[in-house]
């Protein structure tokens, strides 16, 4: 069972939910640090393949903004997930309109998988407790998750839960993990016309797979051309949370081991 029930049945449930869902997020905004984890192809077939390419999820990502008490828009962190791109596990800063990076794309690269990775980076941001962001230590870390896959959802959940447990991070982090609807009616912001109700939640057919390795090629190329016309170090150095996760992976996930093997067979890690 996924830890945020079963999928909605109807957009009428799904924006009832997703209502709840954004008050939640927005309620202690400016005392937390947020951070999302996003199931990048999981969402896409929320929208529809032919809806919603990579770069396009991409890029309504970077302009996600969350309303806080001051007033003011604050945009969440956000790491985005997906399988192939690169010839090595690496991360990729998206460029904002503001040149401040808010948004990481994670390649898993042909010898890993996303889930893995993304399983992976909950460990290590579990392990830094709320001292990630080293400015605002004392800011408690939320990491919101956001896949309707069941597995790669309890197994972010048993992965958080694990660096919660630990005596130097207790308290200092929580967690929620939601259905992918939920995210795509977030970012439309009440335009659900493009959601797709995929209750079942079934593996893409075989002739799907090879558009989705497409999609990420030409994220990728983009992100790649896009860095070198605006100056990734004009980003960069806006980098909060996410910058400590942008190095760790480009530096190859060091200190990353299997902790643990679930009674049902899923691996959880550690960071040593």
């Amino acid at each position: 069972m996924h830890p945020n029930g079963r999928i909605p049945t109807s957009i009428a449930k799904a924006r009832r939910m997703t209502s709840l869902i954004k008050q939640e997020i927005e309620k202690n905004i400016n005392d937390e640090s947020i951070i999302c984890l996003v199931d990048g192809n999981n969402i896409r077939n929320s929208f529809g393949y032919e809806h919603m390419s990579a770069l396009q999820l991409t890029e309504l990502m970077s302009s996600w903004a969350i309303d806080s008490s001051s007033g003011d828009d604050i945009r969440p962190q956000i790491l985005c997930f997906w399988d192939g791109g690169a010839t090595i596990c690496k991360s990729q800063g998206v460029l904002s309109t503001s040149t401040s990076i808010q948004q990481l794309t994670v390649y898993s690269g042909p010898d890993s998988n996303a889930d893995d990775i993304m399983v992976q980076c909950c460990a290590y941001i579990s392990s830094q407790g709320s001292c990630i962001d080293e400015e605002q230590c004392t800011k408690k870390t939320n990491v919101v998750v956001f896949t309707s896959d069941a597995n790669l959802a309890n197994r972010c959940s048993m992965q958080l839960d694990m660096g919660n447990r630990d005596t130097f991070n207790s308290g200092k982090m929580k967690h929620q993990i939601y259905h992918s609807i939920h995210l795509c009616l977030l970012l439309l912001k009440g335009d659900d016309n493009e959601v797709i109700m995929n209750t079942n939640n079934q593996l893409a057919p075989e002739w799907e797979l090879s558009e989705r390795r497409s999609s990420v090629d030409e994220l990728e190329t983009y992100l790649d051309s896009s860095s070198e016309k605006l100056g990734e170090e004009d980003g960069y150095k806006n980098l909060s949370c996410i910058g400590s996760i942008h190095d760790w992976i480009n530096n190859g996930l060091s200190g990353i081991q299997i902790g643990r093997v679930t009674k049902g067979g899923s691996i959880l890690y550690e960071i040593i």
